[in-house]
């Protein structure tokens, strides 16, 4: 039969709970094999006594940080982030504990955003970049590393002519869908709790995003000066002829090749450097007549648009056709130049 509580016990119960309202009694009264969240402040007090009645001394009581001893069970204030834990109180008498899961509230520090990191040219501690291909769809997010309670990511994007940003009135995740060629644009994440906003201390991360898509090759030919627009083309071998390899397509080629007859590569890289590999197995005649061969490429502090190749005193027992390839972060284009023996008169 259960014992009626006293009046006495009933008046100290009913004082303790106007205390607790008050704030004047240990922030958490735990209840055995109870686990609850606790929030501190930085530089609070840890006033949560281990043990019964408020025991403190001795060592039947101890307190537990995951799943380490605390050295010791005094109390002691919270002095950083990291001291946000599951505590655990064990009574080893009573064989019982109980578990608190303390929180601290604490600004953001650091985010990590999506991307990669950017080219040498376009690098910032604070930016990563994004390719996407024209059509493309893409997820960006912000993601805080810290920071207590859980705090809000807002977008923007940065105008960088006029040094400002336009919120775009979107929080959490930027989904991006059937993006358009040339969009590009440098998005801004700012993410912050109500202790960042209170201390104007928002942390961003920018993300460059690029569209593009893989080049467009074209290649135009001028045989004695004149412009000739064939899939092949009929030439003389005393014809001097010039082919250009131009590549409009956003962005510029990383690379530029051309191969003559499939085994012969000269090619300019992103620094415009001019490098020939060939394979060549023809004849010293065929090897000779391809060395005739004069480049041409923009020049160093340009961007690498065009490369172009003239040859004079072709023989076509040597060459069949040419090819013009150009690649880019988002893929490879390619376009084959045709030879073929006119009718020639020495």
């Amino acid at each position: 039969m259960r014992t009626p509580m006293s009046w006495s016990m009933r008046a100290l119960f009913l004082w303790g709970s106007v205390l607790a309202l008050c704030g004047l009694v240990p922030v958490c009264k735990c209840l055995r094999n109870e686990t609850r969240n606790v929030t501190f402040d930085i530089g609070q007090e840890f006033n949560i006594k281990c043990g019964e009645n408020g025991q403190t001394k001795g060592k039947s009581f101890f307190w537990m940080k995951d799943g380490v001893k605390v050295n010791s069970n005094k109390n002691s204030k919270i002095s950083r982030a990291s001291d946000a834990g599951i505590y655990t109180c064990v009574d080893v008498p009573n064989k019982t504990s109980f578990t608190i899961n303390v929180l601290v509230r604490h600004e953001v520090s650091a985010v990590s955003a999506s991307g990669e990191i950017c080219p040498p040219d376009e690098r910032s501690p604070d930016t990563k970049c994004l390719n996407i291909h024209e059509g493309g769809d893409a997820t960006l997010w912000c993601n805080a590393t810290d920071g207590y309670p859980k705090p809000d990511v807002k977008w923007f994007i940065r105008l960088e002519e006029e040094d400002r940003d336009i919120d775009l009135g979107i929080e959490g995740a930027l989904f991006i869908r059937n993006i358009s060629y040339h969009c590009d644009s440098l998005f801004v994440c700012k993410v912050g709790n109500y202790l960042n906003r209170n201390r104007k201390s928002q942390i961003e991360a920018r993300i460059k995003v690029s569209v593009g898509r893989k080049p467009n090759v074209i290649i135009t030919t001028r045989i004695d000066g004149k412009q000739k627009d064939q899939n092949v083309l009929s030439i003389c071998e005393n014809n001097e002829i010039s082919f250009n390899c131009s590549v409009n397509t956003h962005p510029p080629p990383e690379e530029i090749r051309w191969i003559v007859n499939k085994d012969h590569v000269i090619f300019w890289n992103a620094t415009h450097s001019r490098i020939e590999n060939s394979s060549f197995s023809g004849s010293p005649f065929c090897a000779s007549n391809i060395d005739n061969i004069i480049t041409e490429a923009p020049a160093k502090t340009e961007a690498l648009r065009y490369a172009s190749i003239t040859w004079g005193f072709i023989s076509m027992d040597c060459v069949e056709s040419l090819e013009c390839e150009a690649t880019n972060r988002f893929g490879r284009g390619r376009k084959t130049q045709k030879l073929t023996k006119g009718n020639c008169t020495s």
